[in-house]
Parts: structure tokens; sequence; C-alpha cells
């Protein structure tokens, strides 16, 4: 089951589907390269461009954001990586030279969701 053209759909229908977008400018975040768009009152979609492959959907920079705009919690609605043309699968291929940009975005929701314990090793 090939599930990279339904990804690729799904911001799209997201953006479309809500009638009252609101974007704030990468000034008005408080961290650097991060864009936001409002959807609701509790809901944005926050997203930064990244130049190597796409191995995981974890950045600092994006929990730093989500953080601030959501200080009582956050869940996730929806984690993608983005790209118009095929991705990179390896770093080998940034260093001969292949355009491994890609914008990974987070589509978060505003709640009372307690912060994961830190994990030395990640999620087991």
């Amino acid at each position: 089951m090939n599930l990279k053209p339904l990804l690729l759909l799904v911001p799209g229908l997201l953006l479309l589907g809500c009638s009252q977008n609101s974007v704030k400018n990468a000034e008005s975040s408080a961290v650097s390269g991060v864009d936001v768009v409002e959807l609701a009152a509790d809901e944005f979609v926050i997203s930064i461009m990244r130049n190597e492959p796409p191995m995981k959907f974890e950045n600092r920079r994006l929990r730093v954001q989500a953080e601030q705009l959501c200080p009582t919690g956050y869940s996730y609605v929806l984690r993608q990586a983005h790209r118009n043309g095929e991705m990179a699968i390896h770093h080998a291929q940034c260093a001969a030279g292949a355009d491994c940009s890609h914008e990974l975005s987070w589509h978060i929701r505003c709640g009372h969701v307690p912060r994961e314990p830190f994990r030395f090793f990640g999620r087991t």
C-alpha cells in the first residue's frame, strides 16, 4: 500500500477544510525560522524547513514553539515531512550534492496534556 500520495494530500485538505485561517509571520514567532498557522483557538500548524533526510519527526525548535503556544500541554494531530518530489533517504545523498530540503510540520492541539518524562534512550 502506497501512503506517499495520501500524505501529500493531507496538508492541503486540512487547510482547505478550515474556514478561519490566520497566518502569523515567522517574525512574530518566538523561535526563529518556525512558521505558525493558527487553525482555531487551540489548534496550530507549525513548520520548519530542514536540509537533511527525514529520519524522524522530532525537532527541538518545533517543540519549543509548541510549548510557547500551548503552555498547559499539547497533543499531536499530525506530524509529517513534505517535499515536492522525491525525498532523500540517506545522508550520503546530501553529501553527494542532492537536494535534501523538506518541510517538517506539526499539527498540534492545545489542552491539558502532561509532558512526557525524559528518557535517556527515548521511547522503548
